[in-house]
């Protein structure tokens, strides 16, 4: 059985490899692949908040806007693995992609471990549980053939095998939730217990949210041991719920006290998939799981009644009215997964391995659309997926000439990517890292479609533009003059592609 989790689990390891290796070489001519291949425009965000480590800082500072924090202690994960490429000589992006895959292992093991502890006396319903959670995803395949854009295909934190493929601190986070789970179950040794507070803080420095998630699930356990009689283990969920709250306590602190931050925090918004969408993105795992959790509970077994738990108390978490809902879906799919896989094992009995073969099949075209579209979309040149070669040299000039805190103006598009490759600041670049991003945003685009007329540069002035990149992207929203301004500088220009300098003319 065990070469079963391993053989597995070094297929998943280079199905969330292979794709980004093919899309480095085939990136469309003229283009460079940009290291993502799910939101790319958070991705680059990541890359900021490592290069502001790269560059030496542990506080993280909005580089997606021109009104700028003091710096708070938050996205440390991020930031220390911007100093790790620092301190070894590596590039920003190869860091990114081996902390997923470290991440990725960290993720499969905490999957193998914690089924193997719910399914104890079952290890064939444990080995299925572990492929439906890694690999397992929806019917959105049947959607997009109706033109709809389901959960299963971008909701990354609640699928374990979207997290793997996409960014290094879902997994982790993840597979630290999953220990702390397992932890509770086992008998409570004081050895364990620096492990449990620095797990605790961990959580809480890359994930806040799972912190949240486990204080609910614990209080919903211990809801049911009291009612059954159960014997309650206390010392556990006391050190590690503790710790991780006082972190993310003091996170919610710092950017409430922080007119900035509290400005960022108050435009950002991700809500919950609506049901229709969520149940398709579940189905048909869903089905069997809300079956097998009735079964659960009349059972009383513990271990299955605890992921039935999790399933309703769960699903009331990704509905509550908060911004940032969605955030609760974290791991949504490990408890469908092992209620289902029990689910199908009770009701096929003999012909289990037929049914979670089935149940598996039906929504493997869901992830393939994940790996071929991606691939397919680096083919295209104007895909968000990958960067034109010739503003990545305006960008290269930028981050050589440059100072630190200087601002740059460009188009949205590629104001994504300046933070990311220059650790430089722009006026906007993301829909929620920039602060009154909506009207940063038609400002930018206005200063373009002006072609640099004087009202333009006299507000690019005074919010303290200093360089202006104009290239393919800012084409399209307006028409550099030919005769440009008095204060206006061209410093760089290749193809396409120009990069000035604004200074003050008396």
């Amino acid at each position: 059985m065990r070469k079963r989790y391993l053989f597995l689990s070094a297929a998943i390891l280079l199905i969330i490899s292979l794709p980004y290796i093919l899309a480095r070489i085939y990136a469309a001519p003229g283009t460079i692949f940009g290291g993502f291949l799910l939101n790319p425009l958070d991705g680059y965000s990541y890359l900021a908040k490592m290069r502001e480590g790269w560059e030496g800082a542990w506080k993280f500072t909005l580089s997606y806007s021109v009104e700028t924090n003091q710096g708070a202690y938050i996205f440390l994960f991020y930031i220390f693995l911007g100093h790790v490429a620092r301190w070894f000589g590596l590039s920003i992006i190869f860091v990114f992609h081996l902390a997923r895959m470290i991440s990725a292992i960290a993720l499969l093991s905490a999957l193998h471990r914690f089924f193997i502890m719910v399914f104890a006396d079952r290890p064939k319903v444990a080995f299925w549980a572990f492929t439906f959670s890694a690999v397992g995803s929806g019917l959105g395949w049947l959607a997009a053939v109706f033109g709809g854009f389901t959960a299963d295909f971008w909701v990354t934190e609640a699928y374990p095998f979207l997290s793997m493929y996409s960014s290094p601190h879902f997994s982790l986070g993840l597979a630290i939730f999953l220990w702390y789970l397992v932890q509770v179950f086992s008998p409570f040794q004081k050895r364990v217990i620096p492990i449990l507070m620095a797990a605790g803080v961990l959580l809480g420095i890359i994930f806040p949210f799972a912190i949240v998630v486990a204080v609910v699930l614990t209080c919903g356990a211990v809801t049911y041991d009291v009612f059954t009689k159960e014997k309650i283990g206390w010392q556990t969920p006391l050190i590690f719920l503790s710790l991780g709250g006082l972190t993310i306590l003091y996170q919610f602190i710092v950017i409430r006290t922080d007119p900035i931050l509290a400005a960022w925090d108050k435009q950002n918004h991700t809500p919950s998939p609506e049901l229709w969408d969520l149940l398709i993105s579940l189905s048909p795992l869903i089905l069997f799981a809300v079956l097998n959790a009735y079964w659960a509970f009349r059972s009383r077994n513990r271990k299955e009644v605890f992921l039935a738990i999790w399933l309703f108390l769960g699903f009331l978490l990704i509905y509550v009215p908060f911004s940032l809902q969605r955030r609760f879906l974290l791991g949504y799919m490990i408890p469908v997964a092992g209620l289902a896989a029990s689910g199908i094992a009770k009701i096929a009995d003999k012909k289990t391995k037929l049914a979670c073969l089935v149940a598996l099949c039906v929504t493997l075209p869901t992830l393939w659309i994940i790996l071929f579209g991606g691939f397919t979309s680096v083919r295209n040149p104007e895909s968000p997926l990958v960067l034109n070669k010739i503003e990545m040299m305006g960008i290269s000039y930028l981050a050589q000439n440059s100072q630190p805190e200087e601002i740059v103006l460009a188009s949205p598009r590629t104001g994504a990517i300046i933070p990311a490759y220059t650790g430089l600041r722009v006026v906007y670049g993301h829909p929620f890292e920039t602060v009154n991003a909506l009207t940063e945003k038609g400002l930018v685009e206005r200063f373009f479609s002006s072609s640099m007329d004087a009202e333009s540069l006299s507000w690019a002035k005074e919010i303290g533009v200093d360089w202006i990149l104009w290239g393919p992207d800012e084409d399209q929203v307006g028409i550099l003059p030919a005769l440009l301004p008095k204060d206006v500088q061209l410093k760089f220009e290749s193809d396409h592609l120009k990069v000035f300098r604004l200074q003050d003319v008396p």
